[in-house]
């Protein structure tokens, strides 16, 4: 059930996409259930020419996650979970990833 709307700005979830993409430059992206492949393949396709890179969608979702971390809206025992919808490679054109891919 849905129970609030977050809105946030493009600028914003660039900001957050290229944070994810600092942050799992040299880091391996923990993968807690593979499903029917092993954690390397999908490591493997997370990565564009080796660079961790995601779509508008999944900088929005980390944005709207730190939005309400900010306002205290989330304990320190909660686990939250945002889906990366697609890789960045497809957003080669647009300001987020023109410099990168």
């Amino acid at each position: 059930m849905l129970d609030r709307k977050l809105y946030v700005s493009t600028d914003d979830a660039y900001d957050r996409a290229r944070a994810l993409r600092e942050r799992y430059a040299n880091d391996p992206i923990p993968i807690a259930d593979a499903g029917q492949h092993d954690a390397e393949t999908v490591r493997g396709h997370l990565r564009v020419d080796g660079q961790f890179v995601v779509g508008t969608s999944a900088g929005a979702g980390a944005a709207a996650v730190a939005a309400l971390d900010e306002a205290g809206d989330l304990g320190d025992d909660d686990a939250v979970v945002f889906m990366l919808c697609d890789r960045g490679d497809k957003y080669a054109d647009i300001p987020l990833w023109e410099e990168y891919l």
